[in-house]
C-alpha cells in the first residue's frame, strides 16, 4: 500500500501485470485504476516517501524500480532490473527509505540494496547473504 493510503498495488504473477487500485480513505473501498505490465513480479514494496515502488521478480531473478505518479498512482519503470539471488520471493524497504532487501527462495539468501534518496535508483550492497533454509518472506522494522 502507498504510504499516504491512496493506492494499493497487487502483482499478478501469472499475467506479468500489476493491478493498481485507488483507495477511498473514508470507506477503504478500492476502485481499479487499471494494470501495467511488469516482469514476473511476485512481491512489491513502496518506499516511505511514496515516490518509488520496487518489485521482486521471481522468474526473472531480479528486482525492478518504478517511479509512482503521486496523483494517479501510475507506475513508470526506472532503468533495467538488477540481479538478485535465485527465485526472489519477497521484498521490503526499511522505514527510512534508504535500503531494500529481497528474500531469495531459490538460493536461500538475502539481497541488499541502497536506495538513492534523490532518484530512487537501487545499488547492490554486494553478494547476497545466507538467509536460512528457503526464505519466503521478509520485513524490515524500524524501532
Amino acid at each position: 500500500m502507498h504510504p499516504a493510503g491512496k493506492f494499493v498495488y497487487v502483482p499478478n504473477f501469472g499475467a506479468s501485470t500489476m493491478s493498481i487500485y485507488a483507495v477511498d480513505t473514508v470507506t477503504g473501498a478500492l476502485t481499479s485504476s487499471g494494470t501495467v505490465p511488469v516482469t514476473a513480479a511476485i512481491s512489491v514494496a513502496v518506499e516511505s516517501s511514496g515516490r518509488y515502488l520496487y518489485t521482486a521478480n521471481f522468474a526473472a531473478n531480479s528486482v525492478t524500480a518504478y517511479s509512482i505518479d503521486r496523483t494517479t498512482g501510475a507506475l513508470a519503470p526506472m532503468g533495467l532490473p538488477l540481479p538478485t539471488g535465485s527465485g526472489p520471493r519477497s521484498i521490503t524497504v526499511d522505514a527510512s527509505g534508504k535500503f531494500a532487501y529481497v528474500a531469495n527462495l531459490g538460493s536461500a539468501n538475502v539481497s541488499a540494496y541502497a536506495i538513492d534518496g534523490t532518484t530512487g535508483a537501487l545499488t547492490s550492497l554486494g553478494a547476497p547473504l545466507i538467509g536460512g533454509n528457503n526464505p519466503f518472506s521478509i520485513v524490515a522494522i524500524h524501532c
